[in-house]
């Protein structure tokens, strides 16, 4: 999920739009008109009144690309095009009509500025984010519109940001400065998050079900608590709503991270017997020396995969579900970039005559059979239940991301493995190295500084 589509979903104003003003905003779907939310941090300060509400809801008038608000007192006609809301004027009276309406072919832009409209000296634009595209019961398109602030100059609003909107959170230690972060605004105190897992480790769950629901309750409830107590600057802004719930859920989650895996592991032992022969798969793979090419990975990609098997050989030391999903991504990162490093150097060679030549784009169906290399290489053997913690307790995550792609990858790896004949396995490709020296392992702990932040 992009920064855009975690504005809408987390917009304080968009849900007060669908639950308080629920009738104006199903009127516009049901018409097929156009619904602009702005993002947060513009909305600081500003009362969201039905004046407010009408002034985001444009419908569209005779004249293509323009459109007008729903405000009953006053009519505002804007033009969108280009990604870009501009602001024309304040109509006098409604000679503008909408697209239900027949059009007058005498009624020209010209007529309308010249005799409707009162014409803004100076134009307000106003820059489309991103656009949300739906159809109603009719079968009717409408747009719901990201928008970087108000659509009129009287709501203009720029206050500047600070590092509390922009800070990371992706393990315990930056959700912990985080959390110190809001210590120093007076808004939160370490102390109440050891007093959640003070609860929560003492609470009685009835099984793995009820202990996700009930810890994810106390989290919700207790962002809500926290977020009541900022300014309405923060309170509005999605990014800050997003990094305090995932510090939140990063710092309690860590904490609880052995109750919750030995619940597991309790729960399902009988079901997690069905994977018990992947051990005995994995060992003998690894009791053969096997090397990627064997396991199905191309020959043009089949080298060692040094630094995302030392990444991946992290997992079981790892603490919490969002820090065993960062050693699945970055392990899945590593290898990739291993890769793209080997062709690129191939290339810079020319070296034609190699019997690995590494000139070949990384295909979808390639990463599954890379992640079986690591898996096996790694001896991940309890990855199955591993994959059944991050997409349980990781309550932010989104299986269509980015990591809900890799994770069903790996899935699909496991998957694999159990597909493979230990006892036909293809020749092996004598120039891929099956040891890691010096020189490489000074190029991964580079190489890792290096990677993306998710």
């Amino acid at each position: 999920m992009n920064e855009e589509e975690d504005e809408l979903e987390n917009s304080l104003y968009f849900n007060l739009l669908k639950n308080e003003y629920h009738k104006k905003y199903q009127r516009a779907i049901d018409n097929g008109w156009t619904i602009c939310v702005p993002v947060g941090t513009r909305l600081a300060g500003i009362p969201i009144d039905e004046s407010f509400v009408d002034q985001h809801i444009l419908r569209p008038t005779r004249l293509p690309n323009h459109f007008v608000s729903t405000y009953s007192r006053e009519l505002f006609l804007h033009k969108i095009e280009k990604n870009v809301i501009t602001f024309i004027g304040r109509a006098k009276h409604n000679m503008l009509g909408n697209q239900d309406e027949p059009v007058d072919e005498e009624v020209t832009l010209e007529d309308i500025l010249k005799y409707n409209i009162d014409a803004e000296t100076d134009d307000f634009c106003t820059r489309i984010l991103s656009i949300e595209k739906g159809y109603n019961n009719q079968h009717q398109p409408y747009n719901i519109l990201i928008v970087e602030h108000p659509i009129l100059s009287s709501y203009r609003d720029t206050p500047e940001n600070d590092d509390i909107v922009t800070a990371l959170v992706e393990d315990h230690r930056t959700a912990t400065e985080f959390l110190l972060m809001l210590s120093e605004k007076k808004t939160f105190c370490l102390s109440e998050a050891e007093n959640i897992l003070l609860y929560l480790k003492s609470y009685q769950y009835k099984d793995v079900q009820d202990m996700k629901n009930v810890i994810k309750h106390i989290i919700q409830s207790n962002w809500a608590i926290v977020l009541r107590r900022h300014s309405n600057e923060y309170q509005r802004d999605a990014r800050f709503q997003k990094r305090l719930s995932l510090a939140l859920e990063i710092y309690v989650l860590h904490g609880l991270h052995k109750i919750i895996y030995d619940k597991i592991s309790e729960d399902f032992k009988e079901y997690f017997k069905d994977y018990s022969h992947l051990k005995d798969k994995i060992d003998a793979l690894n009791a053969a020396g096997t090397t990627p090419d064997q396991l199905g990975v191309r020959k043009d990609l089949a080298i060692m995969l040094a630094y995302g098997v030392v990444e991946l050989a992290n997992l079981d030391a790892t603490i919490g579900p969002h820090a065993r999903l960062n050693c699945l991504k970055s392990s899945f990162e590593m290898a990739i970039a291993e890769i793209k490093g080997a062709v690129a150097e191939s290339a810079s060679k020319n070296d034609t005559d190699d019997e690995v030549t590494l000139n070949t784009t990384i295909m979808p169906e390639d990463l599954i059979q890379i992640c079986t290399y690591l898996i096996v290489k790694c001896k991940c053997y309890t990855l199955f239940q591993d994959l059944y913690y991050i997409e349980n307790f990781v309550f932010s995550l989104n299986p269509a991301d980015k990591a809900g792609y890799i994770l069903t990858v790996y899935k699909s790896a496991l998957e694999n493995i159990d597909k493979i004949d230990t006892n036909n396995l293809l020749a092996r490709n004598k120039k891929v190295k099956t040891e890691m020296d010096l020189d490489d392992l000074s190029d991964y702990v580079l190489l890792r500084n290096n990677l993306p932040h998710y």
